[in-house]
């Protein structure tokens, strides 16, 4: 018999449940200190069948009325561990259905009005629960497997080595966990550099979110910063058992190469600490001469394409709200749940 538990990040269930992480967005820390700084409710669906589990992280955005927009912590989805590791696929696809149905039914009775969710490139059965969650394919994402780093140097391009080592002679370099002052700095860089993007509202962050991150994430994001007399950068990385994120990053002045050193440490440092995937993402835009998806691409392994989707449980509420700017309009292919 399939049943499905919601679970708190204060329950200590979680950790009964969700010690098995598919993508370092959906540990517990990261998603308490999410919560914290941006007033949303981190819940994890659990179901269970006779021979599976499924864990699937979500942050609850508030709307009046007690209704709720539900997303995926940037990337996630539901993990589904099958009892046996010889288990044919058709018990994949079995859970994978059954458990949509569980987390349409569960969010439904939570007052979840819709669903977005983008499919972590390092989820359990990702090509099974894309089918079971109606997921589209997108843009690439980028990702770095844990290679030898002399063998990663030598893949480099020419021109980005010569950035990387003219930054070593140029740049102090650190290091090491992203605490509260390390937080404030980012902070005036990152917003400073957001305001020259003119970026959307979606990617401003204050002081105080920045603290509340560093403060609760329990030594979950990491930062590499390359800083000298003409400038710097600093790239913050999410890490959780086996794989880490490229989480945010930001530059400042005109130091050449800083940026490029900053990212080419923090992967470097992982992949010896014995992390086995680093998610780069993609681009600032669909564009595939995007600049940013360049930037990452010049560091990656692989591509694989972006698998995301949407779900409706209450058009008529979503609509309400998209219209008075509560929520934004659904990506192309929502379903009707």
């Amino acid at each position: 018999m399939t049943r499905a538990t919601v679970v708190e990040t204060d329950d200590l269930r979680w950790d009964d449940f969700g010690q098995e992480e598919a993508d370092p967005y959906c540990g517990r820390e990261y998603l308490a200190a999410v919560s914290a700084a941006s007033g949303s409710r981190a819940i994890l669906v659990v179901v269970e069948g006779p021979e599976w589990r499924a864990q699937y992280p979500l942050l609850l955005q508030p709307l009046p009325r007690d209704r709720w927009l539900a997303r995926t912590p940037e990337y996630g989805g539901p993990s589904i561990f099958l009892a046996r590791a010889d288990a044919a696929p058709a018990l994949a696809r079995e859970a994978a259905l059954i458990c949509r149905q569980a987390v349409d039914g569960t969010l439904a009775g939570q007052g979840v009005i819709s669903e977005v969710f983008l499919l972590s490139p390092w989820l359990p059965h990702r090509q099974v629960v894309a089918a079971a969650w109606s997921a589209g394919e997108g843009k690439p994402v980028c990702l770095v497997h844990g290679v030898d780093q002399p063998e990663r140097w030598s893949r480099l391009r020419k021109g980005r080595r010569s950035d990387i080592t003219r930054a070593r002679r140029e740049l102090d370099l650190n290091w090491g966990v992203f605490d509260a002052p390390a937080a404030l700095r980012f902070a005036h860089h990152y917003q400073r550099a957001m305001d020259a993007f003119g970026a959307a509202e979606r990617w401003r962050f204050d002081d105080a979110w920045f603290q509340t991150l560093a403060e609760q994430a329990d030594g979950r994001l990491l930062a590499a910063t390359a800083d000298g007399t003409y400038g710097g950068a600093t790239a913050l990385f999410l890490t959780g058992h086996a794989r880490a994120a490229y989480f945010l990053a930001t530059r400042w002045g005109e130091a050449p190469g800083a940026a490029s050193l900053a990212l080419w440490t923090g992967i470097s440092e992982l992949v010896q600490a014995g992390v086995t995937g680093v998610t780069l993402g993609g681009g600032a835009s669909d564009d595939d001469n995007d600049p940013v998806l360049s930037f990452k691409r010049s560091f990656a392994d692989e591509e694989v394409p972006l698998l995301l989707g949407a779900r409706v449980f209450d058009t008529i509420a979503h609509d309400e709200a998209v219209a008075v700017g509560q929520a934004r309009p659904l990506p192309p292919g929502a379903v009707a749940a």
